[in-house]
């Protein structure tokens, strides 16, 4: 790919982007650069933690500069079970980035498969992933978790709805010593604490991380999540592939809006995601919508920060 062609790594990368989509069917969507602020509002758990731009149209309304693509997509995009929406995008959403004080304008591509979620879909929406990592360099870390596992480990726990988030955020840290304070303050048997206790640790190599979490499974949700996510794996294939994948369960999303796979991709020289996705059927429910639906975004405006930028 010639370099001349792009004033910067992020251009230069939306563009292999778009391409990659294209080849696999994937089709342009635009979404308009406005959004009314009230399905932020409504949906404002869905979306990242920071403030959004908002401002009153010559005709009264209260608009916002879009904070997120994936909401205004399924929000908007027409559902066909039969034909599911293979789409892709590359937008700018406006934010206060993680560490900032300030809002920016950043660049996202990304893509969405809307409609009748197979496992075809989700195989390929990971195998995506990859690929869209590997653009970005040739070493890279994709890491799987999946939300039915831990709703499932949840809900055996019985744990009071008022500590659940709670419980999250400590697992997500992978703050153990919290948690069990948590758990003990709460009432839980010794077993359920340190099952929870367990799942905060529970990450590393996608094989032997699923075997380590067969045994953690009390329930019929948890042996679902456990079996899709093997299947997954065989599905992939690859020795090469699959030396990129990891399993860490505390990579969490709300439960409220996902409900299974869900992952995170790095690459070297960059702290933070530079790919975030999901399954989000529970999502599309609360649209109104009877439809499954699995995508995720390429935070390309990261490059511009990394050291040696280019590809």
């Amino acid at each position: 790919m010639e370099n001349a062609d792009f004033e910067t790594p992020s251009e230069q990368a939306a563009f292999a982007l778009r391409r990659l989509f294209s080849r696999y069917g994937y089709k342009r969507y635009r979404v308009n650069k406005f959004e009314e602020y009230g399905i932020y509002l409504e949906y404002k758990n869905f979306l990242p933690q920071s403030p959004i731009i908002t401002f009153t149209d010559l005709g009264g309304r209260l608009l916002a500069m879009k904070p997120d693509v994936t909401l205004s997509i399924a929000k908007n995009a027409p559902v066909d079970l039969k034909n599911p929406a293979k789409l892709f995008y590359t937008e700018n959403v406006y934010r206060v980035p993680h560490g900032s004080r300030e809002f920016r304008e950043i660049a996202q591509v990304g893509l969405e498969c809307i409609g009748n979620v197979d496992v075809y879909s989700q195989c390929e929406t990971v195998l995506l992933a990859c690929k869209s990592l590997e653009t970005l360099s040739e070493r890279y870390v994709l890491t799987l978790s999946h939300m039915g596992f831990v709703s499932g480990l949840l809900s055996w726990c019985s744990l009071p709805a008022a500590l659940e988030e709670q419980a999250l955020r400590y697992i997500e840290h992978k703050n153990a010593h919290e948690l069990a304070r948590l758990c003990q303050g709460a009432g839980l048997s010794r077993e359920k604490c340190e099952a929870l206790g367990s799942l905060s640790k529970l990450s590393g190599p996608i094989a032997e991380t699923l075997e380590s979490a067969r045994q953690l499974v009390r329930n019929d949700a948890m042996c679902a999540a456990i079996d899709e996510l093997q299947s997954l794996c065989d599905a992939l294939g690859g020795a090469v592939l699959k030396e990129c994948l990891t399993l860490d369960f505390s990579v969490i999303n709300d439960l409220s809006y996902y409900n299974g796979l869900i992952f995170q991709g790095y690459v070297p020289d960059i702290p933070r995601a530079v790919l975030s996705g999901g399954r989000y059927d529970k999502l599309m429910e609360k649209l109104g919508k009877k439809a499954q639906a699995i995508g995720f975004a390429v935070y390309v405006n990261e490059l511009e920060n990394r050291e040696g930028a280019g590809l």
